[in-house]
């Protein structure tokens, strides 16, 4: 092979791997342009049952509590857990407050939310505070326990 030959064999082979680059890049973009597609419509799909979960949740009057190792979140319903704070007599109306108020109402119900937050047990029971009665609604779903609150307005108490 004489010395031209070698030199047109590199730049051939230089080009076709260009080539080869370019081609692999433009593939590695259309199944990145996809993957994308495919997790906007994911993202759009959670946050219409996000909204929906909310809606629900607020329809009902009742605040939604998420309990994890001993630590309550707010997780919907600003209005509805002052009023169930307002109902046992607390007066900051954070979540960790109001769940201490319902243990702390009756022995029994310090029991089940013990057994909720501990084993997983479902609970369902009504607190009778200073300013009215809660109904309480507790469930597990994997590590988290779940707290729905509703002031019971009335008749209804």
């Amino acid at each position: 092979m004489s010395e031209m030959q070698l030199i047109l064999a590199a730049a051939a082979g230089a080009v076709l791997l260009a080539i080869c680059a370019v081609l692999w890049a433009l593939a590695q973009k259309r199944a990145n342009e996809a993957r994308v597609h495919d997790l906007r419509r994911q993202i759009a799909a959670l946050r219409a049952g996000a909204e929906t979960a909310q809606a629900s949740v607020e329809a009902f009057d009742s605040a939604l509590l998420a309990v994890e190792d001993g630590h309550a979140i707010l997780a919907s319903g600003d209005e509805s857990l002052a009023a169930c704070a307002q109902a046992l007599g607390v007066d900051d109306g954070e979540p960790q407050g109001v769940v201490a108020a319902l243990m702390r109402a009756d022995p029994d119900h310090a029991r089940r939310l013990r057994a909720l937050f501990e084993r997983g047990e479902a609970c369902a029971f009504e607190v009778r505070g200073p300013s009215g009665v809660v109904a309480v609604e507790g469930r597990a779903a994997g590590a988290m326990a779940w707290l729905r609150l509703s002031a019971v307005a009335g008749d209804d108490a």
